[in-house]
């Protein structure tokens, strides 16, 4: 049986999952039908794109600790944590800038 520690390391490899998978659906659906694409989205290109592989990596972290979590130190553990927090936070808060500076096509 699992227990609550090594659970949350499942939650947060399902959530990464997640997030890259939904931020790649964004990523994907960028553009209007002609090709057009806008100040926001041509800076959102290769930033999506970093962050859908930051993801993905720590996706792939949370797992192993997942898997060794009596043999890795918890300090490692607890770092690991902040600085998917970190990254997944200022990713959003970066996004949300540059939505609110750059053109995104609103027209009018």
């Amino acid at each position: 049986m699992i227990n609550l520690k090594k659970f949350r390391f499942l939650f947060l490899s399902l959530f990464s999952t997640l997030i890259a998978l939904m931020t790649y659906y964004e990523y994907e659906m960028m553009g209007f039908p002609d090709g057009y694409l806008s100040e926001l989205e041509l800076t959102q290109e290769n930033y999506f794109l970093i962050f859908i592989g930051l993801n993905i990596i720590f996706s792939i972290l949370f797992f192993y600790t997942l898997i060794k979590y009596n043999s890795i130190k918890k300090r490692r553990i607890n770092l690991l944590v902040f600085l998917f927090f970190v990254i997944f936070i200022s990713f959003y808060a970066i996004n949300y800038y540059l939505a609110t500076l750059l053109n995104h096509g609103q027209g009018g």
